[in-house]
């Protein structure tokens, strides 16, 4: 009898963007920080990661020194400071172009899929770097 072993994993990759009128914030795959194409979520994370913690603290700092959670006079939802920092307008256009992309190549057939993969990494590099780094900016 011969056994084969199967190994599978899910990378989530798509989904939506996190709900930014919620007060609790999130990190990493948690706020969808997941490339829609490719899966990879670690290298803009710790790229991120200083920016937002350092806003985090900042928000903390200026609601500590205003006693807004004691006075209950807060100034909107202090929350959305930190989550405009991580999704904001430039990467919520670049995750829609992501999307974009991953909508056609679900659509393709195989042989689509191939023709599209094998057209595509004929572009120059610095075309295919561009449109697979996270950091593009789109306007």
């Amino acid at each position: 009898m011969i056994a084969a072993k199967c190994e599978w994993s899910y990378i989530p990759v798509g989904g939506s963007l996190p709900n930014t009128e919620q007060k609790n914030l999130a990190f990493g795959a948690a706020a969808s920080m997941v490339h829609p194409a490719t899966g990879y979520s670690v290298v803009r994370s710790l790229s991120e990661a200083p920016k937002y913690a350092s806003v985090i603290a900042n928000i903390l700092k200026r609601s500590h020194s205003k006693d807004i959670f004691t006075r209950g006079s807060s100034t909107g939802n202090i929350s959305m400071q930190a989550w405009n920092t991580l999704w904001p307008q430039e990467r919520k256009r670049q995750r829609s172009f992501f999307l974009f992309g991953l909508a056609l190549i679900l659509e393709l057939d195989i042989e689509g899929i191939r023709t599209f993969f094998h057209t595509f990494f004929r572009l120059p590099n610095w075309d295919v770097a561009g449109i697979s780094r996270i950091d593009t900016v789109f306007s």
